[in-house]
């Protein structure tokens, strides 16, 4: 188990590093909320996954005089800090700024609809490529158990973030997609907005299930 979940993990952190480039270069050139709800979204995985890494390295030191149980509990103690990360800088930040938006004097639409459209796919395909890959090792860890029931009682924490993080990712893609093209169709800037606030709630649900 802890190979798949250091798979899954290093997998996740690869794909979302790179997105993340790609994304806050799409908000710089589009000026749009939802883009930059999203780039944000992408940081906070990427210093999340960072820290599961950082877990699940530290958990398989061996124990020694101090320690004598091991450090295998660490993956829950960064597992619990990943959660309050995407907590506060994912949700936090992305709610602020699109309320910020959402009832500032000038509504600024997106430019460039094109080059963001093009980013958010792209990011949508590597996501969906690192949730497959996260969820065919939790389904070979569960090795026939009821799936949900192994995600709540036994499964890694590390590989159960990184699932739960992406699933979040892909629907984010999803949400500012829709709001980038409502705002494109109707020319009303606040659908911009209103996405941008939508990601950050499902970042805090995200992030409220994976710390209980």
């Amino acid at each position: 188990m802890a190979a798949d979940s250091k798979t899954s993990v290093v997998a996740a952190l690869g794909g979302n590093f790179v997105i993340m480039i790609a994304k806050f270069t799409g908000f710089f050139i589009t000026g749009s909320g939802s883009m930059f709800a999203e780039a944000v979204h992408t940081a906070a995985d990427v210093a999340n996954q960072a820290l599961l890494l950082l877990g699940i390295v530290r958990s398989g030191k061996d124990a020694n005089e101090k320690y004598q149980y091991g450090f295998g509990q660490e993956r829950f103690v960064w597992a619990l800090i990943s959660a309050v990360g995407i907590f506060f800088l994912g949700c936090g930040v992305t709610l602020m700024h699109g309320i910020d938006t959402l009832f500032a004097e000038v509504h600024h639409a997106p430019t460039h609809v094109g080059i963001a459209v093009g980013i958010l796919v792209g990011s949508f395909i590597i996501e969906l490529i690192v949730l497959v890959i996260a969820a065919k090792g939790l389904v070979a860890a569960a090795d026939g158990k009821p799936f949900f029931r192994f995600l709540k009682e036994e499964a890694d924490p590390s590989a159960v973030a990184v699932l739960l993080e992406d699933a979040a990712a892909c629907i984010g893609v999803l949400l500012a997609l829709g709001a980038i093209g409502l705002t494109h169709l109707t020319g009303h800037a606040y659908w911009d907005s209103i996405g941008s606030i939508l990601i950050a709630l499902l970042l805090g649900a995200m992030a409220i299930w994976l710390a209980f």
